[in-house]
């Protein structure tokens, strides 16, 4: 059985890593691993919440640690401001180390240090460094820029994005003037927070273009009893049943109240 664990370097040098998962954590042959570096080329994991988020997908998908047996799947270790992270004496088949950190980090193996770059996977094999796969968004940013960006994420409100079309819009235009389009010169952060709000623009689609029921009615007995009671008809079971069995049809033609829709559509367009 293959073992592997997935550690994650955070943009505050703070170092998670999960429990030691069992089973096909080998990057190749279908192992998990392959899922683990096909999502981190996607970018999937844009911060500390999306690696919990996998973390936790894979475990219910494949192993059920959690829910079977009440384990906690993420742990903190460590701050990598507190020396290097030594992994000379590790006995996992594989270690996924994703650095988010925001600079290079070094590791150390049983040949001495390794370097990995600020936005890559490191993979490790027992003590040995298998591949380093470097993300599309290595490159340094600037003082000023981790400024303008701790400054833009200070003002958003992500309870209302989703919402605030005109906001969200203002949002992406200004990163698109600090930065221009070109996405593999732009820091960590910057493309973490255009995928956040490339998957809002998504989501925002995704809802116009479905047919949502806006609006429902429910009748009640009480209204048939009510009916017959106008109508001077006895009100007794039998005629509730009655009433209720030739009337649960009347509605279904729509076409009063489709009139009714384009009525108030034509009132829009006249006041726009």
């Amino acid at each position: 059985m293959t073992r592997g664990k997935i550690i994650y370097i955070t943009e505050h040098m703070q170092v998670y890593s999960t429990i030691e998962f069992n089973g096909d954590m080998y990057p190749f042959d279908g192992g998990h691993g392959e899922e683990i570096v096909e999502y981190f080329l996607k970018r999937g994991f844009r911060d500390i919440y999306s690696y919990q988020a996998y973390v936790k997908r894979m475990d219910e998908r494949y192993f059920g640690y959690a829910y079977e047996y009440g384990r906690e799947l993420i742990h903190y270790i460590g701050s990598y401001r507190d020396g290097l992270l030594d992994f000379s004496r590790n006995y996992t088949d594989y270690l996924y180390l994703i650095n988010h950190a925001g600079q290079d980090i070094q590791i150390v193996l049983k040949d001495g240090r390794t370097t990995v770059p600020d936005g890559a996977l490191a993979i490790v094999y027992y003590q040995e460094l298998r591949e380093i796969i470097p993300g599309s968004d290595t490159r340094r940013s600037s003082l000023q820029t981790q400024n303008k960006l701790l400054a833009l994420m200070d003002d958003m409100d992500w309870d209302l994005y989703l919402k605030q079309k005109e906001w969200l819009y203002a949002q992406q235009t200004q990163i698109e003037k600090w930065y221009g389009r070109e996405a593999s010169a732009l820091p960590v952060g910057i493309l973490n927070m255009m995928d956040r709000i490339q998957d809002a623009w998504e989501e925002e689609a995704a809802r116009a273009d479905a047919n949502e029921c806006w609006y429902e009615e429910k009748w009640y007995d009480e209204d048939l009893r009510i009916a017959l009671e106008e109508a001077g008809v006895d009100v007794t079971a039998g005629n509730v049943a009655k009433l209720k069995k030739e009337c649960l049809h009347i509605f279904d033609d729509k076409s009063k109240r489709n009139e009714m829709l384009v009525g108030v559509a034509r009132e829009l367009d006249g006041n726009t």
